[in-house]
Parts: structure tokens; C-alpha cells; sequence
């Protein structure tokens, strides 16, 4: 008996594939000019059609084993449906051809939930530049190229998205439809590719995937992506730097008066702390693990920080032109914090912060620490241009005080004591205007 090499056995189950893929097509029942036409998108798609089981005439399957997919019977519309969709790969080269520069995991994230029908392709655009490259083909406000309003506006008050591509969908109104998710996750809309709302039970008909998966899974999804993100910042270099911020401003941590884009290495100093030139605030939305999120030089105006569960200033500019703001934090020390501040100094209601050590030596405006209950005065500033607010207790010790306060003194009573009589004498001795000395 003849025993077959290896590149003979290989070309003989090569020739057997031909051989039922030619008989099998012959045989469906088709017009001529369909089985013509399908014949023409085998030879075109070679790889598709070899994943096709040619020698199962009972039905219509793709791909083997666990990853095995049954379309149905073997029809010319079936056949045509498989041959042609999109793959995985296909549908992102696709996508980055409508919008230059888009990548997965900056502009978008893939979305492969459980049940997912078979050609249908699901994302959630991060940007709008990803928006637009996805949804180019619809008439989605959120995702016109030129005009990004409508973008910012869904975006800037936490609505999430998915984008949906379903190319072999009967209706091609249906091929593309939008999800937004409220901020809330209980409210969600679905518009069709003409950009008209919908209703929600289209998304399981169409996907196979119920909108209640969409609006369970959207902050997972979003959290889980921005802490892969977060895990690679990289201020090593200036370039890497540029790039953080840039990644820092898209998650919402940090907010400033440019878009991304804008940011540039000239706003460096050569040990990579960040200079912000422009008169716009920087907002500290979120810190990272209780710190900044980036390090700081100095800042034209005001330096605000929203994050209550900030526990340190390290990190904060040296100088900052106009306000510092930290009411109601968690911070536990003024180290690291700025030295010089030309507006108001606010570190109000700290219920943590004990003493000033640490803290700027000039206050251009006023020194409020009111609310905050401090052990001692060690490290007041020793300018302060305008008002100094001041809670004192019975055990409150005045270990400093300003050479000058330019304004008035507020002094907040946290107790009765003859010890807070001395020590609002101590601090009167350097108010400019005596009359301006307020004790509540």
C-alpha cells in the first residue's frame, strides 16, 4: 500500500477541499449569475473561504472547534453574508482609514460581550476623534468630524457611549446604532444610523446583547481602561511627559484652559516639572492615591484641588500667580505645597491639618485656615497682604505669627479661654489697622 509524505498528504487533502468546495457550490440551488458571483468572492477571500466546512452539506459552518459558528443553511445570502463581512481586523484598519491618527485604547475601546451575535462590532469611542472615524458613515451629531459641540457637550456632563456596526443587518438604517448611557446608568437611548431614536429592545434584537449588559458594564469598562492607562504614565522624559498630561486631561484628573493638543514640551523645565502659562485655572479633579497626579513648577493664576481624599500638596508649584485652593481636604501637611502665593491662600476646613510647617512664606491676599483646628501657628506665613482667618482653641498654641497682616484679623473661637485672649493679643500686634480685628 502507498503511504503518503508529508507534503503529498497535504496537497491531497488540498485537492479533496477544492474538490467539495467546487461540487458543493455547484450543487445549491442558485441563479447562475449568484453562484457565479459567489465563486468570485471565494477566490477573493481565500482565508474566509478555508474556514468554511465544505464537506457538511447538512449546514452552513465557520471556524472549528470552540470557536466553531454555525451561520445556517447554505443559501446564496448566507454564503455572500459570510464571505464579505468585516473581520475584527478588517473593521479597525477600516476604522483608522476615516480619521488619521486614531488608536485603540486612546480614541476607542473594543467591546466584545457575551452573546454577541456573529459580524456585529461594538465600541465605546473615548474621544470625539474616535467618534468621528467610527461613525463616519452615520449621521450622528457626536460624530461629525468638523464640528465636535455636540461631542464635548454629551461628554462634559459623563454621557458614555457605544457604536455598534452591523453590517449584515436587512435594513441598513439598522447597520449602525448608537447607545448613549446617562451618568446615572439607569437612562439609555438608541438611535439608528439617520441619527432617530429608537427603542432600547432594538440593541438585543440586532447584537444579541441586552441594553441592560450596556448600562451594567459601561463603568467597569471605563474604569478598568483608564487604570491600565494610569498604570502607564511615563514623565521620564519631556516627550513622555507631554503625552501623560495629555492622558491626565482626557481621564479627567487634571483640568486646564487647552485642549490636549495643545500641550507642549516648552511647558517643562528641564527636571520635567509642568509650567502653566496661561491665565485659565488648573483644577486637580482627581489625585492618585491620595497625591498629585503630576508634578508642578509654578502656575500663571489660580491652583485649585477638588479631590477631597488629596492627603499631600508634594508635587503642587513652587509659586502660584493667583489663588491656592484647598478647602476641605484630606491633606495632612502643607510640605510640598507652594512658597509664594499672590492671591488668597485657602486650607479652610482640613480636619487633618495641624500645623502650618511647611507652608508659603508670602500670601499675596488672604490666609484662611478657618475651620481648621491647629495645634500650633509653626510655619504661618510671615507676609500676608490682606486678611488672616484663623480658628483657635484653648490648646491652640501661637508658636509664630506674620510680621504683617495688611488687612484684618478673623479670629474663630473654638473655645472660651483666657490662653485665646493672650493669644489674639499676640496676633493684634501685627494687624495694620487695629479696628479691623473680629474675634467670633
Amino acid at each position: 500500500m502507498h503511504k503518503y509524505g508529508k507534503e503529498e498528504n497535504n496537497m491531497r487533502l488540498y485537492f479533496n477541499y477544492l474538490e467539495a468546495k467546487e461540487k458543493l457550490i455547484n450543487a445549491l440551488d442558485m441563479a447562475d449569475d449568484e453562484r457565479e458571483e459567489i465563486q468570485q468572492l471565494v477566490n477573493q477571500y481565500p482565508q474566509k473561504a478555508s474556514g468554511i466546512d465544505w464537506q457538511n452539506k447538512a449546514q452552513l459552518t465557520f471556524g472549528k472547534g470552540e470557536n466553531k459558528e454555525v451561520i445556517g443553511d447554505w443559501t446564496y445570502e448566507n454564503l455572500k453574508e459570510l464571505l464579505t463581512r468585516e473581520s475584527k481586523k478588517d473593521v479597525k484598519k477600516n476604522i483608522r482609514k476615516g480619521v488619521a491618527g486614531v488608536t485603540e485604547g486612546v480614541d476607542y475601546i473594543y467591546v466584545d460581550p457575551p452573546g454577541l451575535k456573529p459580524g456585529v462590532e461594538i465600541f465605546m469611542p473615548l474621544t470625539h476623534k474616535g467618534s468621528a472615524a467610527i461613525g463616519r458613515a452615520s449621521r450622528w451629531c457626536t460624530s461629525q468630524e468638523r464640528e465636535p459641540s455636540h461631542w464635548k457637550s454629551y461628554t462634559g456632563r459623563g454621557v458614555m457611549f457605544f457604536y455598534i456596526l452591523n453590517p449584515g443587518a436587512k435594513d441598513d438604517n439598522k447597520s449602525m446604532l448608537a447607545i448613549t448611557i446617562e451618568p446615572d446608568r439607569k437612562s439609555a437611548q438608541t438611535f439608528l444610523k439617520d441619527d432617530s431614536s429608537t427603542s432600547t429592545g432594538i440593541v438585543k434584537t440586532e447584537t444579541g446583547v441586552p441594553i441592560e449588559w450596556f448600562q451594567k458594564e459601561v463603568k467597569n469598562i471605563k474604569e478598568k481602561h483608564d487604570a491600565e492607562r494610569l498604570k502607564k504614565l511615563n514623565f521620564s522624559s519631556i516627550d513622555k511627559a507631554v503625552v501623560a498630561v495629555q492622558v491626565l486631561m482626557e481621564l479627567g484628573y487634571i483640568q486646564l484652559g487647552y485642549s490636549e493638543s495643545n500641550i507642549e514640551a516648552s511647558m517643562f523645565t528641564s527636571d520635567i516639572a509642568f509650567i502653566w502659562p496661561s491665565t485659565s485655572d488648573v483644577v486637580i479633579k482627581k489625585g492618585i492615591k491620595g497625591k498629585m497626579p503630576m508634578r508642578f513648577n509654578s502656575v500663571k493664576e489660580n491652583f485649585i484641588i477638588h479631590d477631597e481624599d488629596i492627603t499631600s500638596l508634594e508635587g503642587s508649584p513652587k509659586s502660584v500667580g493667583g489663588m491656592f485652593k484647598a478647602t476641605g481636604t484630606a491633606i495632612t501637611s502643607l510640605v510640598g505645597g507652594p512658597q509664594i502665593v499672590k492671591g488668597d491662600f485657602h486650607i479652610n476646613d482640613c480636619s487633618k491639618l495641624k500645623t502650618l510647617a511647611g507652608g508659603p512664606t508670602e500670601v499675596g491676599g488672604d490666609y484662611d485656615c478657618g475651620d481648621t483646628i491647629l495645634s500650633d501657628t509653626a510655619g504661618i506665613a510671615k507676609s500676608i497682604g490682606q486678611d488672616l482667618y484663623l480658628a483657635i482653641s484653648a490648646s491652640t498654641k501661637i508658636t509664630a505669627v506674620p510680621e504683617t497682616i495688611g488687612r484684618a484679623l478673623y479670629i474663630q473661637e473654638l473655645s472660651e479661654s483666657k490662653t485665646i485672649d493672650k493669644s489674639v493679643n499676640k496676633l493684634a500686634a501685627v494687624v495694620t489697622d487695629k479696628d479691623e480685628i473680629y474675634r467670633f
